[in-house]
């Protein structure tokens, strides 16, 4: 049977600090957007509309669906003024935020490694972005979409359900075609990626620079440490 690595994103496999990111990716749409909308209130507007989205999703709309009905009347606009402005930012403005990331040290033979030994990697990253921003970063990361054959890469365009609803998990599963060999979530928030793929009855592997272990309230098999550990262990 076929090993599934569902692998975290931002900190997992490329550095990306919320502290910096966030501000700078608030930063740059509020200049890009300030011709039309007061900065502040457009970036309050969408912090608004993307809490929204992630703390009350439901099965029937996609969380695009659902931050568009907390955005769009929170800045009083509408699909056909707004989503020619989102494109031009995400094609011309969001690629100058890769400068507050980096790579993460030998993510890039991790992730041939995998590959080469016939695991099926999906990029189990939280999907709050449109899909070109996710594929943006794990360019960024050294990992195209284009160069390795991901199993699935989640957006706000697809899914239903965010971190950490373990909803997720099982979301993500059945968009995979519910894989019958084993899976293991690989992520380094211990509240976003470990705990709901354990609820879920995911083995799991928590990145932790400091080596701290995982809690062993934890019911499925599990493991931490560094990204260039989980092999070892899954050969254990």
């Amino acid at each position: 049977m076929t090993l599934t690595l569902l692998l975290d994103l931002d900190d997992t496999l490329i550095q990306n600090s919320a502290h910096t990111f966030l501000p700078a990716y608030l930063q740059a749409w509020g200049e890009f957007m300030a011709p039309r909308y007061n900065p502040q209130r457009f970036s309050q507007a969408l912090l608004l509309a993307t809490q929204a989205m992630a703390e009350h999703p439901r099965p029937d709309q996609t969380l695009r669906q659902s931050f568009n009905q907390a955005f769009y009347p929170l800045l009083e606009t509408d699909p056909l003024t707004f989503l020619p402005c989102e494109d031009e930012f995400y094609r011309s403005i969001f690629p100058i935020i890769k400068s507050v990331t980096r790579p993460v040290d030998g993510v890039v033979s991790f992730i041939e490694t995998a590959f080469q030994r016939g695991y099926r990697v999906a990029i189990a990253t939280n999907p709050f972005f449109p899909l070109t921003a996710i594929q943006q970063r794990l360019a960024w990361a050294g990992l195209p979409v284009e160069r390795y054959p991901y199993a699935l890469v989640p957006a706000i365009e697809t899914f239903h359900f965010g971190k950490p609803h373990p909803a997720y998990f099982a979301e993500f599963l059945a968009q995979m075609g519910w894989p019958d060999g084993p899976v293991v979530m690989v992520g380094n928030d211990y509240e976003m990626d470990i705990l709901p793929a354990d609820q879920l009855g995911l083995a799991t592997f928590w990145i932790t620079p400091n080596g701290e272990p995982a809690p062993k309230a934890l019911r499925m098999p599990h493991q931490s440490g560094q990204l260039g550990d989980l092999l070892t262990w899954l050969d254990q």
